[in-house]
């Protein structure tokens, strides 16, 4: 399977250039309607509304469910040529994408479909599929990669996070809460 990770400017540009040789599974905002050339150029389509949240701390919005990830992890098997997209094609695209690969070649290869400096995925999504899967290798192997990660805030001159950012979203923190998840995913079926 060819995995490619792309955002949403980029996306539109390929499925028109490229009509009808792609399956594509689409992220949008909770509330955006999905782009309808995407869908009309794709060979298969498959969207997910969800906002960009890995956390499930702000009521508001609809962060990513289990079911989202269950359902993209069913409709991807067997896909030749797909593309992930969300709109920037950094966090949630590239964490399904990770999942995905995952699922095919093994958590340490599918790393080599994120480009450090650029992906950042979402993590609640990542610590969801592992779980979905049942292989918490997936997880741990996330979390060290992303360690080794260096992203840099350009307003700020220097290195983020800083330590004490870290501290706060490694260990052990920002591992998704499965009761408050289990909360939200009941009431994601209200959407």
């Amino acid at each position: 399977m060819k995995i490619r990770i792309m955002g949403q400017t980029e996306l539109k540009e390929l499925m028109v250039a490229e009509p009808k040789k792609h399956d594509v599974l689409h992220y949008t905002n909770a509330h955006s309607p999905p782009t309808q050339e995407v869908k009309d150029f794709a060979v298969d389509w498959f969207h997910i509304p969800a906002d960009d949240l890995d956390h499930y701390r702000l009521k508001m919005y609809f962060p990513p469910t289990a079911k989202n990830i269950s359902d993209a992890l069913e409709w991807s098997k067997n896909k030749t040529e797909l593309i992930v997209a969300c709109h920037a094609g950094i966090s949630r695209s590239s964490a399904t994408a990770y999942i995905i690969a995952s699922r095919a070649l093994g958590p340490e290869s599918a790393l080599d479909i994120l480009e450090k400096g650029h992906h950042w995925p979402n993590r609640l999504i990542v610590y969801l599929g592992s779980k979905l899967l049942k292989n918490d290798k997936i997880w741990e192997i996330f979390v060290e990669w992303q360690k080794t990660c260096n992203y840099i805030d350009p307003s700020q001159n220097n290195a983020w996070p800083t330590e004490e950012v870290k501290a706060q979203i490694y260990w052990p923190s920002i591992t998704p809460d499965l009761k408050t998840a289990e909360y939200f995913e009941e009431k994601s079926k209200d959407r």
